[in-house]
């Protein structure tokens, strides 16, 4: 057994399925990175019947609030991507409780509450989606510190976040 699981700690899995593929080393321009998004989302939001066009309708409201509120547009298409991914984490949810009518029983609102958190752990691997994951991971705090996964309290919500925290809520 050591000589077969020797150094599989060390490892960086990410790093080595992209060094395995090189197709995977391939750069896309911006707009082909949206549409990967775009699609992936869509994807996500197929687990269950009550988000179809969640991910696409919180990243256009979301992009729309960003650009009245004048920001950036490096800004802008951070919201709108964060946007995209900020539910992934659900697929680590089961369908019994996407699914189910309320009330939620205190395990099932804390398995929905790590939806952040899980989103956050798929994304940030990639170089390319880390700052994304930043944003999304805090999608789930309020203001007054009653949020998840963290518990943020006013400033240390980034404003990206609560532009799409209020596009979600929306």
């Amino acid at each position: 057994a050591d000589t077969v699981l020797r150094g599989l700690d060390a490892v960086d899995t990410f790093g080595a399925v992209v060094e395995a593929e090189p197709a995977l080393g391939t750069r896309m321009d911006e707009v082909a990175f949206d549409e990967a998004l775009r699609a992936i989302a869509d994807f996500v939001d197929l687990k269950s019947p009550y988000t179809l066009g969640h991910a696409r309708a919180v990243a256009e409201l979301a992009d729309a609030a960003a650009t009245r509120l004048g920001m950036t547009g490096d800004e802008v298409a951070l919201v709108r991507r964060a946007a995209l991914v900020h539910a992934f984490g659900k697929l680590s949810v089961s369908n019994a409780i996407l699914d189910k009518p309320p009330p939620l029983g205190t395990g099932e609102r804390e398995r929905l509450r790590l939806i952040p958190y899980v989103t956050q752990r798929m994304l940030r691997q990639s170089p390319a989606l880390a700052p994304l994951a930043l944003v999304a991971v805090q999608v789930g705090e309020r203001l007054d510190g009653s949020g998840y996964p963290g518990g943020l309290v006013g400033a240390a919500i980034c404003r990206e976040a609560r532009v799409l925290a209020a596009a979600d809520v929306y």
